[in-house]
């Protein structure tokens, strides 16, 4: 994983995780930020420009950039 302050990217899922179990597992550690237009947590699956399919990565942005290092720490390599 590697983190831009408040943001993290995950990346080893299997391509049929969803965006509700990474908000699951991911705000175990720390609050989801909140998109201001949908009101869903801020949660970016990367998909195959080709194919569409999911990738199996995805980027989790949190309201506390100590949340996202903590996150880091608690969850590196074990995906």
């Amino acid at each position: 994983m590697v983190t831009q302050e408040d943001t993290i990217f995950i990346q080893g899922m299997t391509p049929e995780t969803t965006e509700e179990e990474i908000a699951e597992r991911f705000g175990s550690i720390g609050v989801i930020k909140k998109d201001k237009r949908t009101m869903k947590p801020k949660i970016w699956m990367y998909k195959d420009k080709e194919t569409g399919d999911m990738k199996g990565e995805a980027t989790v942005t949190y309201e506390d950039a100590n949340a996202a290092q903590s996150a880091i720490g608690w969850f590196d390599n074990s995906l």
